[in-house]
């Protein structure tokens, strides 16, 4: 248990690395301001796993031994493109506000209620991914099959495209995911498919704070925007541990 708790602890680390570096980055994608903020929380995650995954082909191509220097490296050209190239805020047209049809109070409850739901959804589904290794069968012979053998091969092997006995691994299939999945291990010290799944709890929130702030955005009034999230969160097929 204590190894598996500090597994985790270092994958988290990695993702908030990740995602302060993904926040930095995103300053040339997304304008300043309230009106964007909960969006760039979001993708900032996005973004961070996206250097996570780069930096492993990185380190292969330029001879770095796979990890922190390629990863920071990516990390700090991306921060510079957000210093360097910020996008200019513009005027929000939002649809023009509707008449309060109930009172302050009923609002004030279902706020509450609906966000309390959504945490729900998002609790519920930690503990499940958190209870097990990862056990899908997609994860087992595609991308964490992939992902494990890029880490400890410290390459992407040719074998992973044309060796006919791993051709259920899918070889036409993008890398992208078995290159996280090998650069979150690479950042975290070591393979633990079962502190990794951390990762998508993570997307979760980071689906729920991108969804709640472009409806904001759009005009959408909180309490529906807070009914879309806890939806999002309930959904139980959309986060199973099979999928």
């Amino acid at each position: 248990m204590t190894a598996f708790l500090l597994s985790l602890a270092f994958v988290a680390g990695v993702l908030l690395a990740a995602s302060a570096a993904g926040a930095l980055a995103g300053r040339a994608l997304f304008p300043s301001g309230r009106a964007f903020a909960l969006e760039r929380i979001g993708w900032s995650l996005a973004l961070g796993c996206a250097l996570i995954a780069a930096a492993v082909p990185v380190a292969f191509i330029s001879g770095l031994a796979p990890g922190r220097a390629s990863f920071v490296i990516l990390a700090v050209l991306a921060a510079a493109a957000g210093f360097g190239f910020r996008v200019s805020s513009f005027e929000l047209k939002t649809p023009s506000a509707q008449p309060e049809t109930r009172s302050p109070k009923l609002e004030t409850a279902a706020a509450i209620l609906l966000f309390a739901l959504a945490i729900t959804g998002v609790l519920v589904y930690t503990i499940r991914a958190l209870t097990e290794p990862m056990w899908s069968n997609d994860f087992l012979a595609i991308w964490g099959f992939k992902g494990k053998t890029i880490f400890f091969s410290r390459a992407v092997p040719s074998r992973l495209f044309d060796w006919p006995p791993i051709r259920f691994s899918h070889p036409e299939y993008p890398l992208g995911l078995p290159l996280l999945y090998a650069g979150l291990a690479f950042l975290a010290g070591g393979w633990d498919d079962h502190a990794m799944a951390l990762l998508f709890p993570a997307f979760q929130i980071a689906t729920l704070f991108v969804l709640f702030g472009w409806l904001r955005r759009r005009g959408v009034s909180k309490t529906l925007a807070l009914s879309a999230a806890a939806l999002v969160a309930l959904f139980s097929p959309l986060y199973s541990a099979f999928l």
